[in-house]
């Protein structure tokens, strides 16, 4: 079923009785709920689809209708439940609620496609997340998909992180991949918290983290579960150090994964050991980021790259950057 929505209350109006039916369907099938979102701006409601005991899961697909174009959702918090979620050429930008501005209860798996995340803020004091993605299955792993998407200028302080993947046993996530996103000037307290997760993967990824002596690196990612796998690759990392770029701590005993970094540029906040314990490295450039920051008028150029739905190009970005094009 398509519904076609204009306007916050054309998402009330019909798609919330759209996927109320669809859920109270009896019969085989996957019933799947697609929701077109006009070009133009919406702003401040809240938005939610199902809940965790509502009917069967269906799937539910939202995205923008023009993707040259993609509808830009200022402070609206959108909450989904669904077997598969998919969300495309969207921009969420300057939300600033004390729930997730997203939240994703899934089945089996969420994917996230040229989305762009812009100047939003979790107001939650201590374990806030501006996006929660929670698996729902207790039989099955779910995964997680994010590309060609950016997350530019949000703030997740206080013990608050910018992803927070929601994993209580015996619930998890198989595999979580980050695929041509750009993490730029953001400010959270960790970036990506993966929870119980099997493999978390950064390929062709740009991660920036603006750093000062009196501002030092907050985490990127935060392990703590040892078996969680963290891979970058073709990817290029600024501004960390190497107990932050992937922070491991766990209540249990064990031996944690090491990190694979393979054919990309990592340069630490401070130059790095000539060893790094606890990082497999392969056919990359380890290196000190020194005063590499970008120009405000690269965040600019890269914001209104963002708004209008253009993925990140790591080319471009290295550039901004000013580092050398390779």
């Amino acid at each position: 079923m398509r519904v076609d929505v204009t306007s916050l209350g054309d998402f009330h109006r019909l798609a919330v009785p759209a996927y109320a039916e669809l859920i109270h369907q009896p019969g085989p099938g996957r019933p799947r709920l697609e929701i077109l979102l006009a070009p133009g701006d919406y702003v401040g409601s809240g938005l939610t689809l199902g809940g965790p005991t509502s009917g069967q899961p269906i799937d539910v697909s939202v995205r923008g209708a023009d993707p040259n174009r993609p509808p830009v959702l200022t402070d609206v918090a959108l909450s989904l439940f669904g077997r598969e979620v998919r969300l495309e050429h969207l921009v969420f930008e300057s939300t600033g609620r004390d729930l997730p501005m997203l939240h994703g209860d899934v089945r089996a798996s969420i994917e996230i496609s040229r989305c762009a995340f812009i100047c939003n803020q979790t107001r939650a004091v201590v374990g806030g997340r501006l996006l929660e993605l929670v698996a729902a299955d207790p039989e099955l792993p779910a995964t997680a998909t994010i590309r060609g998407s950016w997350f530019i200028g949000n703030r997740a302080p206080e013990r608050s992180s910018l992803i927070g993947f929601n994993t209580v046993p015996p619930r998890t996530f198989g595999r979580v991949t980050f695929d041509e996103v750009a993490f730029l000037d953001n400010l959270a307290d960790c970036s990506v918290v993966p929870g119980l997760t099997e493999a978390v993967v950064f390929a062709r990824c740009v991660v920036h983290q603006r750093t000062t002596a009196a501002t030092p690196s907050p985490l990127f990612v935060a392990v703590n579960a040892t078996h969680t796998r963290v891979d970058f690759s073709d990817s290029v990392v600024v501004g960390y150090r190497p107990e932050t770029l992937v922070s491991r701590r766990s209540a249990t005993t064990g031996t944690f994964q090491p990190v694979v970094v393979r054919d990309s540029q990592v340069l630490f906040e401070t130059p790095p050991l000539s060893n790094l314990p606890g990082y497999a490295i392969e056919r990359s450039t380890i290196g000190s980021a020194g005063s590499i920051h970008p120009a405000t008028r690269s965040l600019d150029e890269w914001i209104e790259a963002a708004r209008r739905g253009i993925a990140p190009d790591r080319a471009a970005l290295r550039a901004g950057l000013g580092l050398p094009v390779a």
